[in-house]
């Protein structure tokens, strides 16, 4: 005996219903009247007893249909965020794309923070330093304190100290990350101690003294500091601390 699948045994249930009459066939029948109306189609007729498989086909495709008509499903999930949806009904089946998008919620406490940052702080060209140039163009991105710390690669406490000011000097690696997140160049987060020593501290202290026609014992003596620190900082073995790179900067612009 050949096994026949759903929608085969529905039909053949349907169409060759032994000892069918006109009314399995779907046509009303009119009172009084066993003469099929071929004008207006009807639900199937017949005895639920007689074809229990029947029955419980026509009620699962029923229910199917009823379900559809109110809701749409899922169809099949073609990716993380994007699902083809599916909607029976008894005009057809209909299908449709969704897409799924997440946004962060912020809190009233950050966009007022924001609000007031950016009405103070207009150009950034002004800023003075590196932490007032990373907030900045942070809220113009409209990024959180942990977004921008997890693409650079560092903890969310770190991040927050370099934005109080906390430390004087930024590791340059992770200025470049943070740059390509907030679309700007690298130079643009530099302050001018951060841009001295990016651009290069051990040329630019010799390219000084030499300017000022002092030797490597009389600039050292001049800044107050052994020979031996200052030789560090003009070979580039000691990183120059701000308030001194200050000192020399006032002495270069008398």
């Amino acid at each position: 005996m050949n096994r026949l699948n759903g929608e085969e045994a529905t039909n053949t249930l349907f169409n060759r219903l032994p000892g069918d009459s006109p009314r399995t066939h779907g046509r009303a029948v009119s009172e009084g009247n066993d003469q099929p109306d071929n004008n207006t189609v009807l639900p199937f007729i017949y005895d639920s007893k007689c074809y229990p498989t029947a029955t419980a086909l026509l009620r699962q495709r029923s229910e199917i249909v009823t379900l559809s008509t109110e809701k749409w499903h899922i169809f099949d999930p073609l990716m993380q965020t994007l699902l083809i949806m599916v909607c029976y009904s008894n005009n057809g089946v209909k299908f449709a794309p969704m897409f799924l998008h997440t946004f962060i919620f912020l809190r009233p406490h950050f966009l007022a923070e924001a609000e007031k940052f950016n009405i103070e702080m207009t150009n950034p060209k002004e800023m003075e330093t590196t932490a007032d140039k990373l907030r900045y163009y942070r809220h113009k991105k409209g990024l959180l304190q942990k977004q921008v710390a997890e693409y650079a690669g560092i903890n969310r406490t770190s991040y927050s100290a370099y934005e109080m000011g906390a430390y004087d000097s930024y590791p340059i690696d992770m200025l470049k990350q943070i740059a390509k997140l907030l679309g700007v160049k690298l130079t643009d987060l530099l302050d001018e101690y951060n841009t001295f020593l990016y651009r290069g501290q051990a040329k630019q202290v010799s390219a000084l003294r030499q300017r000022l026609g002092l030797t490597q014992k009389a600039f050292a003596a001049q800044l107050g500091v052994k020979i031996t620190a200052y030789k560090r900082w003009e070979t580039g073995k000691v990183r120059m601390t701000k308030p001194t790179w200050e000192q020399i900067f006032n002495i270069d612009s008398k």
